[in-house]
């Protein structure tokens, strides 16, 4: 939501359960809650590769708040970024529950992760 808290994706949640099918690693993984709280340390630790960004209401908007967030605090420093490989996953195929679109959406998070792993 605009000016709302990031949260980071579990298994327990859709779109986290498609990256773990396709082999991603999640870097913060709750088994009681789909979503967690963000953490900058557990995010710089891990390093990750990849990331995927979803927003649930009003895309533009927070598309926007999204990349100006990406220019900085840690974001720059993470491999994905410096890398180009933040993808930003849209409706209908990356809504936060599963939908008909799900094959197409594990097809294109397998394939984020494949490049990732050239």
């Amino acid at each position: 939501m605009p000016g709302g808290q990031s949260m980071v994706a579990t298994s327990q949640s859709y779109v986290g359960d498609l990256v773990v099918r396709a082999g991603g690693r999640l870097i913060q993984d709750d088994q009681k809650s789909a979503y967690t709280l963000l953490n900058s340390e557990t995010i710089l630790k891990a390093k990750p590769q990849v990331i995927i960004r979803i927003a649930h209401a009003m895309p533009e908007i927070v598309q926007q708040q999204f990349n100006n967030e990406f220019k900085t605090g840690i974001w720059p420093r993470l491999p994905a970024v410096q890398k180009h490989q933040v993808y930003d996953g849209h409706a209908p195929k990356f809504s936060p529950s599963a939908n008909d679109h799900v094959q197409q959406t594990y097809q294109q998070i397998k394939a984020w992760i494949d490049e990732a792993n050239k």
